[in-house]
């Protein structure tokens, strides 16, 4: 084995380096595919066994630690379903070794609802700050789920490690007291605490019940007894406590589920925020959002909007014009993103279009990294928009401008997005309204005049009339000018424009181009107008290329065979 490997550092940096994975169900870290690779590596070689645990167990719940690690009396209940752990059996020597081989690794500690633990065992564990330091010398951030009296004083005992806490309160209003009890407590012990996340479910603390309107009164009130936060995530914010982190000059990150209450009662209420980065806001309604928004004398570089329904034209407009107005060009704004949950909320403007001149006060951001929005109306952009907001933005990985108007015919084609995608080498995602079916034109021995762009990701080009052939020109194309292209949206349509039939082609695209990229990653494709590539690919379409009209140097049209 080389030198390099017995040397911790190196192994740390490589493994942190692993791929995050899937999005199936988390185990210990959230990232299950990366936990297997880790897991392998670990039986692989034993030097590689503390930094897979530095990472396996950077993120663990107390009922995970107990169940590997720690001999525990677990309780379920009469009907078999709810499990507890109620106490620990006394850790011999070799008992606690074992256990803080692997919690020393631990920065965030959860304390869970799905899985509680009981005071007996905080109490076995670690029964004072000095036990804290030594079982979890590596903590920062306590996340705290689970509310009963008897647990607060031992909650307390971390308050000297964390500078993160997490407060989830879903219980009934004696819980909730139980909670704001203890986050007074750390106020008045912690009030140097950098992070706070403070959420609780606003259906139930509207109800009438007298306790939970007292507890929802009561957390505001503490949050603002924080005075050095730099990171706030709560459920919802009054106007006061709003204005107490838009004055706190090391505030960085702010997430709101839910819209601010009583800040459009005060027309004259103006939020700097002075040192803030990113801000994620929630809502039902987007306006409500951009009614907040509006309050704010500076816009944070990163911008993300979570709402039911999509803002007018007008409105994304103004708040385009609002965040040139108030973020320099110096300062930059590097990421602006809309998402949308529509159920039955869902309108479309009639008579406008989102063009360049929408997006135009953004041009002057060479920062931006990420443009996501979603409109209400067609997105009407030509090639040349395209060209100009790849000189405008060189730095660009996210680009989506979703057109919730299918019946459109897109003015963009492919060598708009080619000459986007010359301009932004950096660009991983691209997803706006695309003309694909005229690509006759298209040379396939040569797409994009030597372009071979390494990044791209995704592609979503929306909804195009289509004729039999045109889709293996299109994975053919894609292939040579995208070879890392892992998935393509596209809506066929067949027959009169707006009125035909509709078929999604996904499946059909990211097949045919998993089969050439594997086509040639093993050297089978010597020519990319040869029968054998289209041979490949009428499984896909069942047809092969439509014919193809090449334009020569002097303009006439030759037939490609």
């Amino acid at each position: 084995m080389h030198v390099a490997w017995t040397l911790p550092e190196i192994v740390e940096q490589i493994f942190s380096e692993l791929d995050d994975g899937d999005n199936e169900p988390p185990r210990l870290t959230g990232r299950p595919s990366r936990n297997g690779s880790l897991t392998a590596l670990v039986r692989t070689c034993k030097n590689f066994k503390l930094p897979a645990i530095n990472e396996l167990w950077a993120s663990a719940s107390a009922d995970t630690l107990l169940r590997y690690i720690i001999p525990h009396i677990l309780v379920i209940d009469s009907g078999g379903k709810k499990e507890r752990i109620t106490n620990m059996k006394p850790l011999s020597a070799t008992d606690e070794a074992n256990l803080c081989e692997y919690s020393c690794a631990i920065r965030t500690l959860t304390f869970s609802s799905a899985v509680p633990v009981d005071a007996p065992v905080l109490q076995a564990l670690v029964s004072s700050p000095d036990m804290v330091s030594k079982i979890f010398p590596r903590l920062g951030h306590l996340n705290i789920e689970f509310w009963s009296a008897p647990l607060v004083p031992h909650y307390l005992a971390f308050l000297a490690r964390i500078q993160h806490l997490s407060v989830s309160s879903y219980g009934q209003a004696e819980e909730c007291r139980v909670a704001a009890d203890f986050l007074e407590l750390m106020a008045g012990q912690r009030s140097d605490l950098r992070g706070l996340e403070l959420m609780y479910p606003l259906s139930r603390f509207e109800s009438a019940h007298e306790g939970h309107c007292q507890c929802r009164k009561r957390y505001m009130e503490l949050v603002r007894r924080f005075a050095h936060l730099q990171s706030f995530v709560g459920s919802e914010l009054d106007h006061v406590t709003a204005q107490h982190l838009s004055c706190l000059p090391t505030l960085e990150f702010l997430k709101v589920m839910f819209p601010v209450r009583g800040v459009a009662a005060l027309p004259s209420v103006s939020l700097a925020f002075p040192a803030l980065v990113a801000v994620d806001l929630s809502a039902t309604l987007c306006s409500d959002v951009l009614e907040f928004l509006h309050k704010f004398s500076r816009f944070p570089p990163t911008l993300h909007i979570t709402s039911v329904t999509r803002p007018t034209l007008q409105e994304s407009e103004q708040l385009f014009s609002a965040i040139s107005t108030t973020s320099s060009p110096i300062d930059g704004v590097e990421g602006l993103r809309l998402d949308c949950k529509q159920s039955g909320y869902a309108f479309t403007e009639l008579g406008v279009s989102a063009t360049l001149h929408s997006l135009s006060p953004l041009l002057t951001y060479a920062s931006l990294r990420v443009v996501d929005w979603r409109f209400t109306c067609p997105v009407a952009l030509s090639n040349a928009d395209l060209a100009e907001m790849g000189r405008a933005w060189p730095l660009l990985e996210e680009l989506r401008l979703i057109d919730e108007h299918p019946a459109t015919t897109a003015s963009t084609t492919l060598d708009g997005v080619f000459a986007l995608a010359k301009l932004c080498a950096r660009l991983q995602h691209l997803a706006l309204p695309v003309d694909v079916s005229v690509v006759d034109h298209i040379p396939l021995h040569d797409p994009a005049n030597g372009l071979r762009h390494e990044r791209l990701k995704s592609l979503n080009v929306g909804c195009s009339r289509m004729v039999p052939g045109c889709c293996v020109n299109l994975a053919i194309i894609f292939a040579q000018v995208f070879p890392s292209l892992q998935t393509v949206g596209l809506v066929a349509e067949t027959g009169r424009s707006g009125a035909g039939r509709k078929a999604s082609l996904d499946a059909q695209l990211n097949d045919a181009l998993g089969i050439l990229r594997l086509a040639r990653k093993e050297g089978r494709i010597a020519l990319w107008t040869g029968e054998d590539v289209r041979l490949m690919l009428i499984p896909y379409f069942g047809v092969s290329p439509a014919p193809q009209r090449r334009m020569s140097r002097s303009g006439s049209i030759h037939r490609r065979r």
